[in-house]
């Protein structure tokens, strides 16, 4: 004969296992939630002030609004956007942004910034990053006054130096006309060359690379040529070596209002690596075509930020 004593003891363990059982895995579900809702989003801040945001457990289209506010400044810039699944959503800071209220965010000096992602108006996310506007902070570029380049193809246009992690860089840029006659007509094809030297053990300069581009058979050719005050030296990916780069022209025309089709390049020079990027514009229909002829750019997308950015303030 069963103990009734012990059945009801048996009665109350069970029902006592299945509340425990019950309170733990509610527990792990409201753990779990939590966790979840903690890592729902993933923000990265590019070296060129790129904001790369993702929802990564997300399967649906999202509409959401980005906020970066300076609680110094008290200056907001927002951005109303969606996006989709997982993918990475990019936007440039400040330039991909509205400026709301407040005083602009200096550009001459780093900020730290709150980033704000907001859905139906509730703060899904936030946090805090540095806004470095500077493309080049540690290196400076001068003038180089030496023009006397024995390996310099034609007449040399102007020179710069300055010294990196890599050691003493000197660019050079020189153009060279060849005159053909053609029965009773002359034309000019002109050539334009960019050098980029460095400094060996020995304190010799040395050829790292040298870039050519010309543009043939021009009764006058004074639209190919480089923009001067384009030279420029930058540091995007902050690895203290540096990047430099020119615009330059190229086309036939007899006068100076580039009333005529033409292209534009913008060439870039990192460790004797070359990166351009070119558009080609027709002024009376006001059409512009916009290329990526190195693929390498695919693997350096803040050199084709950066590129893209120069070249459009030059169309």
């Amino acid at each position: 004969m069963v103990d009734p004593t012990k059945m009801n003891c048996t009665k109350e363990s069970t029902w006592f296992s299945n509340l425990k059982a019950s309170l733990f895995t509610f527990l792990l579900i409201f753990t779990f939630s939590l966790t979840f809702s903690q890592e729902l989003w993933k923000v990265k801040i590019g070296v060129d002030n790129t904001i790369n945001i993702q929802n990564y457990w997300s399967g649906e289209l999202e509409e959401i609004r980005i906020v970066v506010f300076s609680d110094y400044s008290k200056s907001v810039y927002a951005k109303d956007t969606v996006i989709y699944m997982d993918n990475w959503l990019s936007i440039h800071f400040p330039e991909g942004f509205d400026f709301i209220y407040g005083d602009s965010i200096g550009l001459e000096k780093a900020s730290d910034l709150t980033i704000a992602i907001k859905k139906k108006r509730e703060t899904v996310h936030k946090e805090i990053f540095t806004f470095e506007p500077s493309l080049n902070l540690l290196l400076q570029l001068d003038k180089y006054d030496d023009t006397n380049f024995p390996d310099v193809w034609g007449e040399v246009i102007d020179a710069f130096t300055w010294e990196d992690k890599k050691g003493k860089n000197v660019v050079v840029r020189s153009y060279l006309d060849k005159r053909n006659i053609i029965k009773t007509d002359t034309l000019v094809d002109r050539y334009l060359y960019f050098y980029h030297f460095i400094s060996d053990d020995n304190d010799q300069l040395k050829l790292l690379r040298k870039y050519t581009d010309s543009f043939k058979q021009c009764s006058t050719n004074d639209l190919t040529q480089f923009k001067i005050e384009s030279i420029e030296l930058t540091d995007i990916d902050r690895d203290t070596i540096g990047e430099i780069s020119t615009i330059y022209k190229l086309g036939c025309n007899s006068s100076k209002n580039d009333s005529v089709p033409h292209t534009v390049k913008v060439l870039m020079s990192s460790q004797g690596e070359k990166y351009m990027m070119s558009g080609y514009v027709t002024p009376l229909s006001k059409k512009k075509l916009i290329v990526t002829p190195s693929l390498n750019l695919k693997r350096k997308e803040y050199f084709e930020r950066f590129l893209r950015k120069k070249l459009l303030l030059e169309l």
